[in-house]
């Protein structure tokens, strides 16, 4: 039987600071800590606000 390796993260804002409009540095962040995980699927959520 083959593992599959499925992953949920939810990016809040995009991994902006300010609803996706300032610097990225969250969002460089929650990418390298993603790959870390090395994940099959990989679903993100967003929460940002409309």
């Amino acid at each position: 039987m083959t593992a599959i390796k499925v992953v949920t993260f939810n990016t809040q804002f995009g991994g902006y600071d300010d609803e996706g409009l300032g610097a990225g540095h969250r969002w460089r962040g929650q990418v390298e800590f993603l790959k870390t995980l090395e994940a099959d699927i990989l679903a993100l959520q967003f929460s940002g606000c409309s």
